[in-house]
């Protein structure tokens, strides 16, 4: 019987812990001398949100989701959301990869997200004091949601402000429903805004309230607008008169539920956006969808610091549902008939120097046949409110999001910059907390 067989496998007094070697083999190796290096585990080392998978993956071995949890929602509380829609670097880091292959974390985080919605786990934040100290938190993305969230859990009393009727941000205004299912986002953003903060939607930064004003009757000020305004695109000042951003179009479809498709697509750029909005025109009718981009494949053999910024796992994806990506190429020229576009010319190009500009090379250029042409090069922060504080279409700020000079104002989230993701926005606004 079980016993029996555990009598014989352990000294007296030895016991095994869930999941550990017991559970996976990791192999035999008595002749050699463990050493431990005290460290954080790899996987909670590169989560952007600042999770410790390690710690609540041992409470759900230890058969109690509950408390697994909320472990996880001490750092995300956004779980059933990020566990969709995140590129899972932890997996990449998992010390079990180099063995057989890495834990799911990806997936048991989603678990543990539908989970709480369907059994209605309260989150362990207790209400603030009544004379705690306020704090203002502008913008309801996935950086002021987890501000709000920890800013709350730390004795703060918090005012949400966001210029949309709802929640979300650019979660609900840009990311198609087959990756994040809109009754998720919804269910996950109700619970979360009953937690205890204050909200006020239809105030916009510049039009109902100004900076100053905030720092007037607030403590402290967390920025968190997103980057909802796109760049600027033309080839050589030249642009079809029907040209329409790729992030205009994305908010169309979610917002309408159409929206206009050619047969023949161009997406430019090599971002997660582009790769959203490549899928989207795939799933709307687009015969053939190019994605160009002047970035390696991140799956080619030269790919480095110069590869897509699009979650790998995506790009893939797109290739699988047909959509043809051009590596290492941009639009020397428009091809129109009229002011609708007919075609574009298509040329190589490579970075050249570190954080140099891409450059094309002559003698390379190739036609592409296509009616429909869609940038997606970005999206800057819309000054109105912040022209203070806006450089180059974002706002630069720490590691711990303190905007250098301005005391008190903090900011995270895609409009530092250098972000791009749900989970790196997540850990922007618990670090700023």
């Amino acid at each position: 019987d079980e016993e029996a067989v555990m009598s014989q496998r352990y000294t007296r007094g030895g016991y095994a812990l869930p999941a550990t070697s017991e559970a996976f083999a990791t192999g035999d190796w008595r002749v050699e001398q463990p050493v431990h290096r005290h460290q954080a585990a790899p996987c909670h080392a590169v989560c952007p949100a600042g999770e410790d998978p390690q710690a609540w993956l041992a409470a759900m071995a230890e058969g109690d989701e509950h408390r697994a949890w909320r472990i996880l929602t001490a750092a995300n509380p956004l779980p059933a959301i990020s566990g969709r829609v995140c590129h899972h670097p932890c997996e990449s880091g998992c010390n079990r990869g180099a063995y057989d292959e890495p834990i799911a974390i990806h997936g048991a985080e989603r678990y543990l997200g539908d989970a709480a919605l369907e059994q209605g786990w309260d989150y362990p934040v207790a209400p603030p004091a009544a004379d705690a100290p306020p704090v203002a938190v502008v913008g309801a993305g996935p950086a002021g949601l987890s501000a709000a969230y920890h800013l709350t859990a730390r004795g703060c009393r918090v005012t949400l402000f966001d210029a949309a009727p709802v929640a979300g941000g650019q979660m609900r205004a840009t990311i198609p429903p087959y990756r994040l299912p809109r009754n998720v986002l919804d269910g996950e953003l109700e619970r979360l805004l009953a937690v205890g903060f204050d909200t006020r939607f239809h105030h916009r930064l510049g039009r109902d309230m100004t900076l100053e004003e905030l720092q007037s009757d607030y403590q402290a000020v967390f920025l968190a607008p997103g980057t909802h305004q796109a760049r600027p695109w033309s080839v050589d000042g030249a642009a079809p008169s029907d040209l329409t951003s790729g992030l205009h179009l994305l908010r169309e479809w979610l917002d309408v539920g159409r929206a206009p498709v050619g047969h023949r697509a161009a997406v430019i750029g090599g971002g997660n956006t582009a790769m959203d909005l490549a899928r989207t025109l795939r799933h709307n009718g687009a015969e053939e969808v190019h994605v160009v981009t002047f970035e390696a494949h991140p799956d080619s053999d030269d790919a480095g610091t110069d590869t897509m910024p699009a979650i790998p796992r995506e790009v893939r994806q797109a290739e699988e549902e047909g959509v043809t990506i051009h590596p290492h190429r941009g639009v020397g020229r428009l091809i129109l008939r009229g002011e609708r576009v007919a075609g574009v010319e298509l040329v190589h190009m490579r970075l050249v120097g570190e954080g140099g500009a891409p450059v094309a090379f002559e003698g390379t250029e190739t036609v592409l046949d296509v009616d429909q042409v869609v940038p997606a090069i970005g999206q800057e922060v819309a000054p109105e409110g912040l022209e203070a504080l806006v450089e180059r279409g974002r706002i630069p700020a720490g590691s711990w999001g303190a905007i250098p000079g301005r005391a008190g104002i903090y900011t995270g989230g895609d409009a530092r910059g250098d972000r791009g993701t749900v989970s790196a926005a997540v850990g922007d606004g618990r670090r700023a907390a």
